[in-house]
């Protein structure tokens, strides 16, 4: 399994994806954490076209959501991405 970790929520001003912040803080639904993990992290190739599922986890390690991995994206620049990704559970 993949694991992304959050920090603390922060503001940021509007990346590509849209958002305003980042991070994480306690409260949010499993949707809003999904949400902020959900961006374009490098992985080696090999290690993420192997794993089926990715969970998002705080600073402390406390899993916040596990989602299924829909598929793989290449950014222009060669880096392989994690993308296209389905929420299972929080």
């Amino acid at each position: 399994m993949l694991e992304i970790k959050l920090g603390e929520w922060r503001a940021i001003q509007t990346d590509a994806l849209g958002r305003t912040s980042v991070g994480w803080q306690p409260g949010m639904s499993a949707a809003q954490y999904w949400l902020a993990g959900r961006a374009f992290w490098k992985f080696k190739a090999d290690r993420a076209f192997a794993e089926r599922e990715v969970r998002v986890v705080n600073a402390a390690g406390e899993v916040l959501v596990v989602a299924t991995i829909d598929g793989l994206i290449r950014h222009e620049i060669g880096s392989r991405l994690l993308a296209n990704r389905s929420m299972i559970t929080r």
